[in-house]
């Protein structure tokens, strides 16, 4: 077993609303979004794992706030042992970089693809100064960016092109791990495995530790060690990603699983549906969030929160009845 690089310890994350003008004239209370709302999972070194779910889940908050773009509100993360707001900034930033969703929007329209790498060697001081353009010539090579392009700007190149650029410019301070926010779902399918193939390379190549983001379950499969299922800001399944996509356990995991086409079927037939839509966060429901919508709900989901249970080998589950195995195929319609 490697070591354990990154932990998350009972995080919460929850933003407050401005209070309404009703609101304030009744004197209630303001709201909060409890967007996290106490996740532990840990990565080990050179693994990939991937945080799964509906948008809304809190996994993009997550890992926002494993590069410090959101405070928590209670819990901890820390790496390699120290929490990560007691550590200096720039070097945690050093070692723990951002690739984001929306290649275009985080790139600057203003530089060129060779500033834009280029850019963080001079933040961090990296290479001596006349060495730095050769360095950030390297890193596009690797990306498949070729040298004749380095000087264009991100509106000359096409979407996986950008995304390669972000990769390059998150790879240019050597940092020991990646969190991977959704990097191929802005993509054609076609770039998409260029994507998802460059970042299994670099990871073998680089040692690389890898958080990523994605409610694409076919990507997911394809790339991560480990995974886990969120909802409402909660875990409710975890584990090797083969283990959870042979056997899920969850209402929740069988009904994302179930969602997905089947090669070669001429009509998709689900075999768990669940019912209506995911719940507020701002008042979500008493026991297990997912009672409202799912097809197995008994009177104890309503009043129980169900606990993680260990199903061996590192397989965990939240809920009541997963020991138990007592869940019927069915359909059922929305």
């Amino acid at each position: 077993m490697s070591e354990s690089i990154l932990r998350v310890e009972d995080l919460k994350i929850h933003f407050p609303l401005k209070a309404s003008f009703d609101d304030t004239i009744h004197r209630r209370a303001a709201k909060t979004v409890k967007a996290v709302d106490g996740v532990s999972f840990e990565i080990r070194k050179g693994e990939t794992l991937a945080l799964v779910g509906e948008s809304g889940c809190g996994k993009t908050t997550i890992g926002k706030a494993l590069v410090r773009l959101n405070t928590p509100t209670g819990g901890q993360i820390l790496y390699k042992d120290v929490d990560i707001f007691k550590q200096d900034r720039k070097a945690y930033s050093k070692q723990v970089q951002y690739i984001f969703q929306d290649p275009y929007s985080s790139l600057n329209p203003q530089m060129s693809v060779m500033d834009i790498v280029r850019r963080p060697l001079d933040i961090f001081d990296l290479y001596p100064r006349q060495q730095r353009e050769k360095r950030a010539l390297q890193l596009l090579d690797m990306v498949g960016i070729a040298s004749n392009q380095v000087y264009r700007y991100p509106h000359e190149f096409s979407g996986g092109q950008r995304q390669r650029i972000s990769i390059a410019r998150a790879l240019a301070v050597e940092p020991e791990m990646l969190v991977a926010d959704e990097p191929t779902s802005a993509l054609d399918v076609s770039i998409q495995c260029q994507v998802l193939d460059l970042l299994g390379d670099l990871r073998k190549e680089l040692n690389l530790t890898m958080l990523f983001i994605s409610h694409d379950l076919g990507v997911v499969n394809y790339i991560s060690d480990y995974v886990v299922i969120m909802y409402l800001g909660h875990i409710i399944e975890r584990g090797k990603t083969k283990e959870v996509f042979k056997n899920p356990m969850h209402p929740y995991s069988k009904a994302l699983l179930a969602a997905l086409p089947v090669r070669g079927a001429t009509k998709h037939e689900r075999t768990i549906r669940l019912e209506g839509y995911i719940p507020s966060p701002i008042n979500p429901p008493s026991g297990c969030l997912l009672h409202p919508r799912c097809p197995y709900a008994q009177q104890c989901c309503k009043d129980t929160v169900p606990e993680m249970i260990r199903l061996g080998d590192g397989h965990s589950v939240g809920c009541l009845f997963a020991e138990k195995q007592n869940f019927e195929a069915r359909n059922i319609i929305l």
